[in-house]
């Protein structure tokens, strides 16, 4: 069976799905705990799904349940009074007499009539509710840290907006980034956990990784510390390994794997900027992420690679360095930043 093409109500319907939910038979939530991460794609129909189950099973309140019970009994009771008012009169001693005829009509009419429940039932009662998403925005010149409701951290870079939605125990936990970040997940039995950055999608269960959305020419590059996860791309699905890095540009090609330097890749956290070769534009992007500032090249010349690393400093420090090396010097106006030929 091709699951790939379920919807949510699908899933919900679906009697191994149903006994991964209900947590009752281990191979169907070994099954299906693997497909979820295989198929980070579909996540939204997957979570949907949950909660059409999370109101069936679990959360619809008593008072609904019982209105729900008699709205139920109540509609059978018109229908049922509506169909014999409508037979003709002549038919009344033939159904009094040929009991069998009568328990034939009825149970004729009680196919749609049920149908027709269960309708009501549906729409009532399995309506999803929609995600609750949080959203945190950190400004240039800033780190933070968010704990999420599973337990995991989140250690976002300057310039960097992380949402997600109200977790519940059980539950997938699913983020959307636009920025940097380094996670820390928590483990937890029997959930996925998933970034979407732009249009790569991480799955991912208990490992740390560091994630850069696209910046200033940039491509999206995720570094995996420990663990492993899976990134989907248009171009397809790739497995990461520890130390790996992936780079992705877009437009649906292939990712770039390679091997990375952990203090260039997720220093930043412990205020570490590393370099080696880096372009003026990967200099340019950091200074402006890091502390707001904008690096205007007037020099008519292309600097050459730059390889430095500093430690909690000042972007003074940086500007010096750099322009030691390459024989320029800077002017500073407001937040930017000029670089021109040494005189």
């Amino acid at each position: 069976m091709d699951y790939s093409l379920y919807r949510a109500e699908d899933f919900a319907a679906d009697e191994s799905f149903n006994r991964y939910y209900l947590r009752s038979h281990d191979k169907d939530i070994q099954f299906w705990e693997e497909w979820i991460r295989l198929h980070p794609e579909k996540m939204d129909e997957v979570i949907i799904a949950e909660q059409l189950l999370d109101r069936l099973f679990l959360r619809l309140p008593a008072e609904e349940l019982e209105a729900e019970q008699n709205r139920m009994l109540q509609f059978m009771a018109q229908r049922r009074q509506a169909v014999i008012a409508e037979l003709p009169a002549a038919e009344t001693p033939a159904m009094v007499k040929h009991p069998r005829k009568r328990r034939s009509v009825l149970a004729w009419l009680a196919v749609p009539v049920a149908a027709a429940i269960a309708a009501v039932t549906v729409y009532y009662v399995l309506q999803p509710k929609p995600l609750e998403w949080q959203s945190y925005t950190n400004p240039a010149g800033k780190r933070s840290t968010v704990l999420l409701d599973d337990g995991s951290k989140v250690i976002l870079n300057a310039g960097t907006t992380l949402q997600y939605h109200r977790w519940e125990k059980g539950d997938s936990m699913r983020i959307r980034l636009n920025g940097e970040a380094f996670f820390e997940v928590s483990p937890q039995a029997g959930r996925a956990f998933v970034v979407t950055a732009g249009e790569v999608q991480i799955a991912v269960l208990g490992t740390s990784f560091n994630v850069q959305t696209p910046a200033n020419g940039q491509p999206h590059a995720i570094a995996l510390v420990d663990g492993r996860i899976r990134l989907h791309t248009p171009a397809g699905d790739t497995i990461l390994l520890p130390q790996q890095q992936a780079r992705y540009v877009g437009k649906g090609t292939p990712l770039q794997i390679q091997s990375f330097d952990t203090e260039v890749a997720t220093g930043w956290k412990e205020g570490i900027i590393k370099w080696k070769n880096a372009s003026l534009e990967e200099v340019a992007a950091t200074l402006l992420k890091t502390w707001n500032i904008t690096l205007v090249n007037k020099s008519g010349k292309q600097p050459a690679g730059y390889t430095g690393r500093f430690v909690n400093t000042r972007y003074e420090t940086i500007l010096k360095s750099y322009c030691y090396i390459n024989r320029l010097q800077y002017t500073v106006k407001g937040n930017t930043i000029i670089l021109e030929n040494q005189r």
